[in-house]
């Protein structure tokens, strides 16, 4: 734990300039927030003083991401991998009872049945994910952020920002 305190003391990385915005205001689309928040924070740290003996310029906002709503997409994508790995567990045990000549009978019968069903709830997850994206691409379904990350240009900017907003992490 000490070392992992002291590798992360010498060295920078975005997280150290990122503070994590929990309640957004109401938009239409994530280009819209991403404008309003780098507008809001450039106009608080521009209007607020930097302190005295503060070092370095304050340029502001570097970038702004978000936390999307896409627990659907999230859903199907899972279950298409579950079955992408059972479809391929079972294609495997084919190729080697096929290699085997074990292949045959009942058993032939009944991993051609198993392997047909995999198929078709492959294609539905496939059905389903696209259809999620048409929704998306006709703006149908719209995508809200949950949370936004707003990372700084300066340390200098980050602090001032965490001083004024005390509750964002």
């Amino acid at each position: 734990q000490q070392t992992i305190e002291e590798s992360d003391a010498t060295n920078c990385s975005p997280s150290d300039y990122t503070i994590h915005v929990k309640n957004l205001p109401r938009h239409k689309t994530i280009q819209e927030l991403r404008e309003k928040l780098t507008e809001h924070f450039e106009t608080v740290l521009a209007e607020n003083a930097k302190e005295e003996g503060a070092e370095g310029e304050d340029t502001g906002v570097f970038d702004v991401d978000f936390a999307r709503n896409n627990g659907s997409e999230v859903y199907w994508k899972k279950r298409r991998g579950k079955i992408a790995r059972r479809k391929d567990k079972l294609e495997n045990e084919v190729y080697m009872l096929n290699e085997w000549g074990k292949y045959e009978g009942k058993k032939k019968l009944r991993l051609q049945t198993l392997h047909h069903y995999l198929q078709k709830q492959f294609e539905r997850c496939n059905g389903k994910l696209e259809a999620i994206q048409e929704k998306i691409d006709q703006g149908k379904n719209k995508e809200y952020a949950s949370s936004a990350f707003v990372t700084f240009n300066t340390e200098q900017a980050y602090v001032r920002a965490r001083r004024m907003y005390v509750h964002l992490g």
